[in-house]
């Protein structure tokens, strides 16, 4: 059974919620990112993501686009990291600044 799951991809202080399929490709997702961003597909990486505490932890770079986040034991609500092509060709290092939740009361 396919479902769909929300993905925060984060980058630095930026998040973006996203829904997609877990039989949706990573190429998909990448697709959804550079749309709502306009950049082209091939100026964005993805990263897998250890959240923890109070940090996030590059897990390794997603190269194989063709998998699905089913493949990737992806779970619903988790984080997928993405950087970004910088204008000399390289691509920026993997950061993700923690922020905390503000106080209501």
């Amino acid at each position: 059974m396919d479902s769909t799951v929300c993905i925060r991809v984060k980058n630095r202080k930026t998040t973006i919620f996203i829904e997609h399929s877990e039989m949706g490709t990573l190429e998909e997702l990448v697709k959804k990112i550079s749309d709502i961003l306009s950049l082209n597909e091939e100026n964005i990486r993805l990263h897998k993501v250890e959240v923890g505490q109070e940090s996030y932890k590059d897990a390794g770079l997603l190269t194989e686009l063709n998998k699905t986040l089913k493949d990737i034991e992806f779970k619903n609500e988790g984080v997928i990291g993405y950087t970004l092509k910088k204008e000399d060709g390289e691509f920026e290092d993997f950061l993700i600044v923690p922020t905390t939740a503000p106080k209501l009361c």
